[in-house]
């Protein structure tokens, strides 16, 4: 079950600081929203953000939150280096995160590039 992960209240309508868009290249940079658009942004930061990013994500949300996230999503859409950096962090159970990079419908979105 997913877990509602509010952003701290005076962030709710919080539009992303400009220094971020570089890590969402792909979307319209001006129309995203924090509360909106909460998994993206924390999908992205969690993978690819820098320092900086990931600073400004733990300020919006709580360590606890953070880690509801993945533990509600496994870790989804997170690279494998990534995945384990997160657990060392936030104390992700070790064997939950091996679960979750052992599953088949992981191993087959991981492997897309080999040929």
């Amino acid at each position: 079950m997913e877990t509602e992960m509010p952003a701290k209240a005076s962030t709710r309508k919080e539009s992303i600081p400009a220094r971020l868009r570089p890590f969402f290249w792909d979307v319209e940079f001006r129309r995203l929203k924090l509360d909106r658009d909460r998994d993206l942004i924390i999908r992205r930061l969690l993978d690819r953000g820098d320092w900086e990013a990931v600073q400004w994500l733990r300020t919006r949300f709580s360590d606890r939150d953070l880690k509801n996230w993945l533990v509600d999503r496994r870790g989804a859409g997170l690279s494998p280096p990534k995945l384990r950096f997160w657990e060392l962090v936030l104390g992700l159970p070790e064997q939950d995160v091996n679960d979750w990079l052992r599953s088949k419908t992981r191993q087959v979105w991981d492997q897309r590039a080999f040929r």
